[in-house]
Parts: structure tokens; C-alpha cells; sequence
């Protein structure tokens, strides 16, 4: 597999979240070899959906101007 920022190899590693409050929380995912990115599961989910925008729209000033 590639990576999706550098376009480097990635290999499979299975990570460890030793701060899940007590019972380690284990995950496969993928490492860059090159720049370090992690990819696994949630985060591919989490780039295919857009994100939504925190205002409905940009504010614009109203008013004359001197």
C-alpha cells in the first residue's frame, strides 16, 4: 500500500493505546515509512466525509465606508 500524503511505502502494525484508562485499547493500521503518517479504519472513514463548516456562511461587514 501507498501513502495517501507522500506517496511513500507503508507497513501493517498493530498500535496500542497504553491511556484507554487501564484495558489497552489494540489496532491495526498502517505506518508510512517515509513521512510517519498513521492510517487505519476510522481515520479513512473520517477523510471521506467532509467535514462541515463551523458558520452557515462568511460574515460580511455592512455598512459605508468613510
Amino acid at each position: 500500500m501507498m501513502c495517501s500524503r507522500c506517496q511513500g511505502p507503508t507497513v501493517t502494525e498493530v498500535f496500542v493505546d497504553w491511556s484507554s484508562g487501564g484495558g489497552f485499547l489494540s489496532f491495526p493500521g498502517q505506518r508510512c515509512l517515509s513521512c510517519g503518517d498513521i492510517t487505519d479504519t476510522v481515520i479513512m472513514a473520517n477523510r471521506q466525509t467532509a467535514p462541515r463548516p463551523l458558520l452557515p456562511k462568511a460574515r460580511h461587514r455592512t455598512g459605508t465606508a468613510l
